[in-house]
C-alpha cells in the first residue's frame, strides 16, 4: 500500500476566546502507512473556525501580485536599460504586506510566468485553479526541470524547495538569459551554504542579463487542504522514525522537516501556542525543537508577543500510543474518498470501464456538499445527496419562475429585466452546484458497489466494536479472515487491530493468534474485487473462463479415463 503523507488537525484549547489569536494544530500524528480516518476536529464540519487555507492562498496570491517589472532602481515602470541585479533576502512572504508596505495589487495587464518544482506544484494545486492564475496574470506555468524558451518582458516567479538541483537549474536559466526579472521564492529558508552556492554560480554566469533578481524565504512548507486540515507531505513518516536500524542522520533530517512545517503553519496563523506533548518518542524530541524555533521567531518579531491568557494549545502525540485507530477501516465519506478514490491534494481518481481513469477535484471552498457532509458516516450520504438534489431543484424552479416574461407595460418590463439579472447572476452558481452534486452522486455509487463487493462495512463493524472496548465477535472475525472479501491487506489490518486490542481486553488473544495462518495464503487473481468488477476489467472474460472450467469438469466426469 502506498503511504499517505503526515496529516495534522487543527483545534482550539477549551479556554481560548480572548486575545484574538487564531487556532493552531492540536495533534500531530505520524502516519502508519495506511490512510487515516478524516474525522474533522471540533464537531460540525460546516462550521469553519480556522482560516489556514485562506491565509496560505492569500500569501500565494500576494507572492504573485508583488512580482512586477522594475527598473534598475527597483521602481516601476520597467526600463529597457539595466544595471546589475539586486539580491534581496526576505524573512517572510506574507499575504498582507510586501515591499514598501503598500499592499496595492499591480495592474492586471502585467503578464507573469510561474515556474515550480514538485513541492511548489503541490502547494499551489489545491489552492489556485487555472482560472485563478489567469486572473493573477499568469500566462504560462512550467516545471523547473523542463526545457524552456526565453520570454522577455515578463517577470518570472519561481516557487521551489531550496535544493542544490533547483539552485543549479536557476543558475542555468540565468546564464541562458531566459527572463529579465526573476523572483525566486523558496518554500523554506535557504541554508547559508546553498545561498553561497547560488551567489557563486550567479557571479560566474551572465548575470547582467537580468535586470532584477530577488530571493525570498516564503515559509510555506506545508499544503493547506482545508481550513482546518494541512499536510506536511512527508511520506512514510512513521516508518522513518520507528524502524529498526534507522540512521541517526535520516531521523534528524526528517524531524527537522516536520518541525519546520509546523512552524510555518504557526507563522501563517500568527499564534504562539502552549505546547503539550508525550514524554516519549518523536513527539518529545519535536516539542523541544519546536519550542526553540518559536522563541527564535518571537525574537525576530515573526510572531506577536504571547498573550497572558487565551493562547491556543498545540498537542503533540506519538502515533505509536494508538496504532489501532490508524489501521481502522474508515466509514466516513472523507475516509472512503482517501481509501477508495486515492484522494491526494484534494483530487480523487476512479477506474472507469475499459480501464479509463476518471479524476474528480474536491474544492472545500466552493463545494458546499463536501463541506457539510464530508465527516458524516457513509450510511447517511445517500439521503443527504437526495436532499441536496431536491433543494437544487427547488432553487432552479424558483429561478425559472422569476424569469418568466411578465405582463406588457413598463412595470412588466422592469420585472423582466430584474428576473434576467437574477438569472445571469444565479445560473452559473446553480450550474456549479449541480456539477458538484453529480460528482458526489457518481462517487457515492462507486463506493457503494465496492462496499458490497468487499464487505468493507463488515470489517468496519468488527473493528469499531474493538476500538470501543467491546468484545471480539469471534464468529464474524474468523469468517472475515477466512473469506475472500476485500484484499489481503484489508484482512491484515483487521488482524492487527485485534492483535493490538484483544491483549489489553484479555481472554481473546489466543483465539486471534490461531487465525494467523489464514493471512499467509497467497492472493488469488482478482481477490478483493466483486464479481461485476472482475468481469468488467476482464472484458467479460470471467464468464467465458467459468464456462470453460465447467466444460472441462463435465468432460472429465464423462471420460472413462478420468474415473480410473
Amino acid at each position: 500500500m502506498s503511504a499517505p503523507p503526515l496529516y495534522s488537525y487543527l483545534g482550539r484549547a477549551s479556554g481560548t476566546g480572548g486575545g484574538g489569536l487564531p487556532a493552531i494544530p492540536n495533534a500531530l500524528l505520524p502516519n502508519t502507512g495506511v490512510a487515516p480516518s478524516y474525522a474533522r476536529a471540533g464537531g460540525d464540519s460546516h462550521r469553519k473556525r480556522h482560516a489556514l487555507r485562506r491565509s496560505q492562498k492569500e500569501a500565494l496570491m500576494w507572492m504573485i501580485k508583488s512580482a512586477v517589472p522594475l527598473d534598475s532602481d527597483a521602481h516601476p515602470p520597467p526600463s529597457a536599460g539595466g544595471g546589475g541585479p539586486e539580491v534581496v533576502a526576505s524573512a517572510l512572504g506574507g499575504g498582507g504586506a510586501g515591499e514598501g508596505g503598500g499592499g496595492t495589487a499591480p495592474p492586471p495587464s502585467i503578464w507573469r510566468l510561474l515556474i515550480f518544482d514538485d513541492w511548489g506544484r503541490d502547494i499551489i494545486a489545491p489552492l489556485l485553479k487555472v482560472a485563478d492564475l489567469r486572473e493573477l496574470g499568469i500566462t504560462l506555468y512550467m516545471h523547473i526541470q523542463t526545457e524552456r524558451e526565453p520570454v522577455p518582458g515578463a517577470p518570472a516567479i519561481y516557487l521551489c524547495a531550496p535544493t542544490p538541483e533547483n539552485l543549479d537549474r536557476l543558475v542555468v536559466d540565468c546564464s541562458r538569459r531566459l527572463y529579465e526579472w526573476v523572483y525566486l521564492n523558496f518554500a523554506a529558508p535557504v541554508p547559508r551554504g546553498l545561498l553561497e552556492r547560488l551567489a557563486r554560480g550567479l557571479s560566474e554566469s551572465a548575470l547582467p542579463a537580468i535586470a532584477h533578481l530577488r530571493v525570498f524565504d516564503r515559509m510555506l512548507s506545508y499544503v493547506a487542504l482545508d481550513e482546518d486540515l494541512f499536510s506536511l507531505m512527508q511520506p512514510r513518516s512513521f516508518w522513518t522514525l520507528n524502524r529498526r536500524g534507522a540512521a541517526e542522520a535520516v531521523v534528524e533530517v526528517h524531524l527537522t522537516a516536520v518541525v519546520e512545517g509546523v512552524l510555518h503553519v504557526l507563522l501563517t496563523m500568527g499564534g504562539s501556542p502552549v505546547i503539550a506533548h508525550s514524554r516519549t518518542g518523536a513527539a518529545e524530541a519535536m516539542a523541544g525543537r519546536l519550542a526553540t524555533r518559536l522563541r527564535d521567531a518571537a525574537a525576530e518579531r515573526l510572531l506577536p508577543p504571547a498573550a497572558a491568557f487565551g493562547r491556543p494549545l498545540l498537542l503533540l502525540v506519538d502515533r505509536s500510543t494508538d496504532l489501532a485507530t490508524a489501521l481502522h477501516h474508515p466509514f466516513s465519506y472523507r475516509g472512503l474518498l482517501v481509501e477508495h478514490a486515492g484522494m491526494r491534494l484534494n483530487k480523487c481518481h476512479l477506474r472507469a470501464e475499459g480501464g479509463r481513469e476518471e479524476v474528480f477535484e474536491i474544492d472545500p471552498e466552493r463545494d458546499r456538499f463536501y463541506a457539510e457532509n464530508g465527516a458524516l458516516d457513509f450510511a447517511e450520504i445517500g439521503a443527504r445527496i437526495e436532499a441536496a438534489l431536491r433543494e437544487y431543484q427547488e432553487a432552479y424552479t424558483a429561478l425559472a419562475a422569476t424569469t418568466t416574461p411578465g405582463e406588457a407595460g413598463a412595470e412588466g418590463d422592469g420585472e423582466a429585466e430584474g428576473g434576467m439579472s437574477r438569472l445571469l447572476a444565479t445560473a452559473p452558481l446553480l450550474a456549479e452546484r449541480k456539477r458538484y452534486l453529480d460528482m458526489h452522486t457518481h462517487l457515492a455509487y462507486d463506493f457503494l458497489q465496492r462496499i458490497r463487493a468487499s464487505g468493507w462495512d463488515r470489517l468496519h463493524g468488527v473493528e469499531l466494536a474493538l476500538l470501543r472496548r467491546g468484545r471480539l465477535d469471534k464468529e464474524e472475525f474468523a469468517r472475515l479472515l477466512r473469506g475472500r472479501n476485500g484484499s489481503r491487506a484489508d484482512r491484515q489490518r483487521l488482524f492487527l487491530i485485534a492483535h493490538l486490542l484483544c491483549g489489553q481486553q484479555g481472554g481473546e488473544e489466543g483465539f486471534v493468534q490461531q487465525q494467523l495462518p489464514y493471512l499467509t495464503a497467497a492472493d488469488e487473481p482478482g481477490e478483493g474485487k466483486g464479481k461485476e468488477e472482475r468481469e468488467r476489467e476482464g472484458g467479460g472474460g470471467g464468464r467465458r473462463r467459468r464456462r470453460e472450467r465447467r466444460g472441462r469438469r463435465r468432460g472429465r466426469m464423462a471420460s472413462p479415463r478420468s474415473r480410473i
